[in-house]
Parts: structure tokens; sequence; C-alpha cells
């Protein structure tokens, strides 16, 4: 359940978790909290303030959903959650934090409040389909579809098949699993869309993704990449791509007029455009709602760790460096994705202990300002005052812009 809001939360227990000020400057720190006997796992900024996710203790297992002010670092609300990292999270344009996988209902981000109306099963069984404010649920026999505004369920559909991550390009909602055809189904009306027939002979889907604003992207066991019209289901390219792709570690996405795959391909022909080594998704490419990953960019440049010391901004269209940035390749591993402000120009990145921000343009990238972490950096998040990130899992620090 909930507490506080609003204000700063008076029942935070300063023993647990404490906060110390800092400055205004420039790439100074504005303010560091010390998790005391818990943990913290994952952030993400909202316009309320910075959400973050973590242990109450290390020895409960009890696991914490805060919200905090992103000026004071201080509490506004908490909610007890499962101990599990989250997977699965974000904010609708509503306002509403969707956390399903740790357990937490659909919630209010500037207060904490739950919607009562909305009834939410096991975490491990519920998953969203952020098809504007519509909430698709799995659960063990039914697929159906809830409102986030009224509560509301929309429709239900039977289900024998244990369907995997959704993928969503607009209302469309894309379901896959190893023995069943991919099936779409509109995700505010639950009627089936199309049924996808074009797979080989015993070939199965292994990776699936959105390519707004009008087509899917399927990748098969046998190495068959597939371009496919998201309301129609047609077929506009197949093709097998000359690179050797990591089953379970790829992910597909679009940006500008280049498909992603942790490679280039052409979205009219599936044609292989380039291909680059990669660290993995976990380091390269943000984690969405749904279990998706979407591949970091800014100034129209694709952001890559090549080998986790290594940052390259590459052109997504091409796949050619226009620029790397240095500093990191001395420094540690990196063990999250760069963050992009809202400017969409700077860049916020962190391999081990070294942080650094970093400006797009024209010619690559250049050095604003760095700061050394206490501890390797876990988790890195941005908003319009600056940056912060999460060190060694007990210490989270917001470093002005």
């Amino acid at each position: 359940m909930a507490q506080g809001g609003g204000a700063d939360d008076p029942d935070e227990d300063p023993d647990a978790w404490k906060v110390a000020g800092g400055t205004a400057a420039p790439g100074a720190i504005r303010w560091r909290l010390s998790a005391g006997a818990g943990r913290v796992d994952a952030l993400l900024t909202t316009p309320a303030g910075l959400v973050l996710h973590g242990l109450e203790g290390t020895l409960t297992g009890t696991g914490s959903t805060q919200l905090r002010t992103a000026s004071t670092g201080r509490r506004r609300w908490a909610a007890e959650t499962s101990g599990e990292v989250p997977d699965d999270w974000g904010v609708t344009d509503d306002g509403l934090l969707l956390a399903g996988d740790i357990g937490l209902a659909p919630t209010a981000t500037s207060t904490g409040k739950t919607l009562p109306k909305v009834a939410t099963p096991e975490p491990t069984q519920q998953w969203y389909a952020p098809a504007g404010t519509v909430m698709v649920i799995r659960d063990t026999d039914v697929l159906r579809a809830v409102s986030l505004t009224t509560g509301t369920e929309l429709w239900r559909r039977k289900q024998s098949t244990e369907w995997r991550r959704p993928a969503v390009v607009g209302d469309a909602l894309l379901l896959t699993d190893e023995f069943a055809r991919p099936t779409c189904v509109d995700a505010r009306e639950g009627e089936e869309l199309w049924t996808y027939r074009e797979l080989g002979e015993g070939d199965t889907v292994t990776a699936v993704g959105a390519l707004p604003p009008d087509r899917f992207a399927l990748l098969t066991e046998k190495g068959m990449l597939h371009i496919v019209e998201a309301r129609s289901g047609d077929r506009t390219a197949a093709r097998a791509p000359k690179a050797e792709i990591a089953r379970g570690a790829t992910a597909l996405a679009r940006t500008g007029t280049a498909g992603l795959l942790l490679t280039g391909f052409g979205l009219d022909d599936a044609r292989l455009i380039w291909s680059m080594p990669a660290l993995g998704l976990d380091a390269c490419w943000t984690r969405r709602p749904g279990g998706v990953h979407v591949p970091v960019v800014a100034g129209g440049l694709l952001l890559h760790w090549k080998d986790g010391r290594t940052l390259t901004a590459l052109d997504p269209r091409t796949g050619r460096s226009r620029g790397r940035a240095k500093q990191f390749e001395d420094t540690g591993t990196a063990q999250c994705p760069p963050a992009v402000a809202p400017d969409g120009a700077t860049v916020y990145a962190a391999a081990g202990r070294a942080c650094a921000a970093l400006r797009t343009t024209a010619k690559g990238l250049t050095e604003t300002h760095t700061r050394t972490a206490p501890a390797p950096v876990t988790a890195l998040t941005a908003d319009t005052r600056g940056w912060y990130a999460c060190a060694g899992r007990k210490t989270v620090i917001a470093v002005n812009g």
C-alpha cells in the first residue's frame, strides 16, 4: 500500500534512507541518497520526480517503490512491492506508473494512490500493452484489457496459449509463442486482426519488434527476418540477414529510415545494411513497458556500447561511426545504456565509476563535464535538471546538467 503523497513524506525512516544535500553548480552533485541497510536497483524519471525501486533491507527482502523529489531527493511516497527488479515499468501520458511485474497496481505517480477499480493478478501473470490508456493482462487462461482511467474491463478472450511479451504498434497487439502462429489483436476492441501463416515449415519466432508507425518485425529460429504490416498482417519482405544473430539477446526496433536488430536492415526489403559487435541489450538498449527494448538515439545518432568501454555514435542509416567517447576505455565495463536528456541532444553515459555528460553534434560526441561515482554505476536516467545514477546499488546521486 502506498504511503504519503503531495508534500515530502513525513513517515520516512531517517535511519534507513538518508539524503545529503549538495550544490546547484553545473555538473555538481545536487543531492546524494544512501539506502542504508537496503538496496536500489532501478531508476525512472517522471514529471513528478524520480521513481526508484529497491529493498527496504537486504535481510527482509521486502521491496519498495518510491517517488523522490527531483530537487531535494526527499521521499514523497512509498509502496511495498516485490523485491524482484522490475522489468516492465513506465509512465503513461496520464501520469500513471505501470509496474505490474513487481506487484504494483497502476499508480498515480504524483500521489502514490493506486487505482482501486483495477483488479490485478499475480505479478508474473501480468503485462502491459501501452495502447493509449489500455492495459492488457495475461491471466492463466484468459487475455483481458482494462481501461487505466476508469478500471472498466473492456474485453476478454479465452486463451490456451502461453503468449510471450507482446509488441505494440498503435492499437495493434502482436502475440507470439514457440508453438503457435503469430496472432495480432486490437488492443482496444479485443478482436483478432490477423494470424500470420508465412513462416517456413517447422520455423518459429524467437524475437518480435515494433517498427512504428505501421509495421512489425519478426525474427525466426532459422534466421529469417519478416517485415509485416501491423493492421493487415501482409508481409512486405522476408530475408535471411547475412549476420550472426544471438538468439534470446536480440531486439528489433526502428530509428529514422532504418530498422535495427543490433544491425541495420531495410524496412522495405529486410536487406542487411550494416552490422557491428555489441555488448548486449541490457547495456545498449533501454527497456520499456511490455519487455520491449528500444535503441538509444540522440541528435539523430545511435549510441552504442561496442565492447562495454567504447561508446560510439553511429549513423543508423549506414552504421558508420560519427565519433566515440574515449574517456571510458580504461574505467570498467558499462552496465546500463546511456540516458538522453529531454532536449534530445544531451547524453549521459557511465562505465565503471566514470560518468560523463556529452553533447551530440554533426561531428559526433563532445564532452561537457565528468563525474566519478562512489561505486560502479548500475542504472542511469535523466530529466531537465540533469542526471541520476545508481552507484553500487547502495547510493543514488543526482547531478546537475
